[in-house]
């Protein structure tokens, strides 16, 4: 049995450097199979019956041998990878913290404002939630990759330079004709509409003036669940009134309507990155 791992490659070679004489063998006799060349050829067997004889004596050995250095360097895989992850998360948290951010959480699971991350060390990627709602898969598990992202996430945020008080308005309007076009309930005097159907009118509302002049792909400005999650959070924090003096209500999702993304959207409370599932937007009177 082998038992050093330069010995296995020693061995290795030696199978190698056999199998590719062997080959060159079999093609010569291929090529000059004659019956003038009958003694080349014989000599040439000859040849590939020396290099197979190598080649049977190592094999067993071998076969004994790799299964052993296999195990060993799985067990040198696991040791580089728990050392990858202590590495990892101290650069992660290094970083975050030179632009005053706190990293929170256990592995595999940390979570930094509003963003959630869920690390894959067997896979080597990671995925980010807005909450629980996922945005970004297989982000490779680099900490300047990962905070780029989150930066590239932020900057979409800001980027909109969103008007609140104009924003409380088209979602009114956007509930007013959901509620038109969908499946409200009614509670209290309270008019319900399903949150998502809101965010498809909402989602027609926000285009752009050459959207409405000219409905084409190139024209068209996506927003995302995550968005709309978001600017409700910010709504809420503003406390920004709709037109009309009414205020804006959220229904939390029961368990059977959290099964189907299509009857949700994930709202935080705080940057923390705590926050539910709602099913339902109304909106009431302010009392006064």
């Amino acid at each position: 049995m082998i038992t050093d791992t330069k010995d296995i490659k020693d061995s290795l070679s030696t199978i190698e450097r056999s199998t590719e004489n062997i080959l060159k063998k079999l093609n010569d006799y291929n090529k000059k199979r004659a019956v003038a060349n009958v003694y080349e050829l014989e000599e040439g067997i000859e040849n590939i019956e020396q290099s197979y004889s190598k080649f049977a004596q190592i094999v067993p050995l071998l076969d004994k041998s790799m299964p052993a250095l296999v195990l060993n360097l799985k067990d040198d895989i696991k040791s580089l990878k728990n050392e990858f992850q202590r590495e990892f998360s101290k650069e992660l948290d290094r970083m975050f913290k030179e632009k005053g951010k706190e990293l929170r959480g256990q592995l595999p699971t940390l979570s930094i404002e509003f963003y959630r991350l869920e690390l894959d060390f067997g896979n080597g990627n990671a995925k980010i939630y807005f909450g629980q709602e996922m945005i970004k898969s297989k982000v490779p598990l680099d900490p300047s990759k990962i905070i780029n992202m989150i930066d590239a996430l932020e900057k979409e945020i800001n980027d909109r330079k969103i008007d609140y008080s104009d924003f409380s308005k088209k979602l009114y309007e956007a509930f007013i004709r959901a509620s038109k076009l969908s499946k409200s309930e009614s509670l209290a005097g309270e008019q319900r509409v399903p949150v998502t159907s809101i965010l498809n009118e909402l989602t027609l509302l926000l285009q752009s003036p050459s959207f409405r002049k000219n409905p084409i792909k190139e024209n068209f400005k996506g927003y995302s669940r995550w968005l709309f999650g978001y600017d409700l959070y910010k709504l809420r924090e503003l406390k920004v009134k709709s037109i009309s003096n009414k205020e804006l209500g959220l229904v939390i999702a029961t368990m059977g309507a959290t099964m189907n993304e299509e009857d949700y959207i994930w709202v935080p409370f705080n940057k923390n990155g705590e926050g539910n599932r709602y099913s339902h937007i109304f909106f009431r009177d302010v009392v006064k």
